[in-house]
């Protein structure tokens, strides 16, 4: 349930970089981790997103966007960049230990 209705918008057919019928934004490669979040940062141009690890074991997976990444930050719940990740074309690989939650800022 969200705290936050959910707007619908509807627009009409134009060019973009993001084929729908084909592509993600985004897609998580271990299926265990579970997606929290996507959101614009607050104060930076750049998305964050938020997932989890709901097991009792750490989980490696990746990050793996449509487009290329530049930059990649492990950041705080305040959206605060902690330490930089690698970023190799548009995968950003994860370490999630058991019971966390994840956030990554990412720059496109």
């Amino acid at each position: 349930m969200f705290n936050v209705n959910v707007p619908v918008v509807q627009t009409r057919k134009h060019e973009g970089t993001l084929p729908g019928d084909k592509h993600s934004f985004f897609e998580i490669d271990n299926d265990v981790l579970r997606f929290s979040a996507l959101k614009k940062c607050e104060d930076r141009d750049s998305w964050i997103v938020r997932l989890c690890n709901p097991t009792a074991s750490k989980q490696k997976g990746s990050l793996v966007f449509h487009l290329p990444v530049k930059k990649a930050w492990l950041t705080n719940l305040n959206e605060e960049q902690e330490r930089e990740m690698p970023v190799s074309g548009n995968s950003v690989p994860l370490d999630v230990a058991p019971g966390k939650i994840v956030t990554v800022e990412v720059e496109m």
